[in-house]
């Protein structure tokens, strides 16, 4: 636990339910990340962020 603080997440594990919903939100929060996202909808982006004639 001394090394706790060296990590960008902190979940305790005193409620299974909460950790599992904490831990969903966590995997959920990682998959929408600016860097993957804007590589997977790389077209989409380059549309919306293209000048209007």
């Amino acid at each position: 636990m001394r090394h706790f603080d060296e990590y960008h997440y902190l979940i305790v594990n005193d409620d299974f339910a909460t950790v599992l919903d904490q831990l969903a939100a966590l995997f959920c929060a990682g998959r929408l990340r600016c860097e993957p996202q804007s590589q997977r909808y790389a077209v989409e982006l380059k549309g919306l962020l293209e000048p209007a004639d």
